[in-house]
């Protein structure tokens, strides 16, 4: 890294993070609070909020060392909520995206319509070539 903690070379960095998973560990401060039950709406609503929170916070804190950075969120499957009522919340195949990604690739966005394609559009944009969708 240098000086201002930005990496010298290409870096990707993979968390895997499960704090909006059962047994929903937080409440909407990302404070420790036990939410009992799989299927504990309430429960589901306080992580998920904590999460807003740290995802904000972490892009912020990257963004202040790397101003070109790529950043990707991205959810599961919503299992638990499909469980209770695939109509309301999903049937598994929809997940939430989140990409925060530099001016280079502004005109390219067309492509983050499909979850599959954001690691394209990813490479594309760090490396400035052609996707082929």
């Amino acid at each position: 890294m240098n000086q201002n903690g930005k990496p010298n070379s290409p870096t990707i960095i993979f968390i895997h993070h499960n704090i909006s998973h059962w047994p929903y560990l937080a409440d909407s401060n990302c404070e420790y609070e036990k939410n009992h039950g799989e299927n504990n709406i309430i429960g589901i609503k306080k992580v998920i909020e904590c999460n807003n929170k740290l995802i904000y916070e972490t892009i912020d804190t990257i963004s202040k060392h790397d101003n070109e950075v790529f950043v990707v969120f991205q959810s599961d499957h919503n299992w638990e909520l499909s469980n209770i009522d695939q109509n309301k919340y999903g049937d598994r195949n929809r997940i939430f995206n989140l990409v925060n990604y530099n001016e280079k690739c502004q005109k390219q966005d067309k492509f983050l319509s499909e979850n599959i394609n954001i690691g394209k559009f990813i490479l594309y944009c760090a490396t400035e070539t052609i996707p082929k969708f």
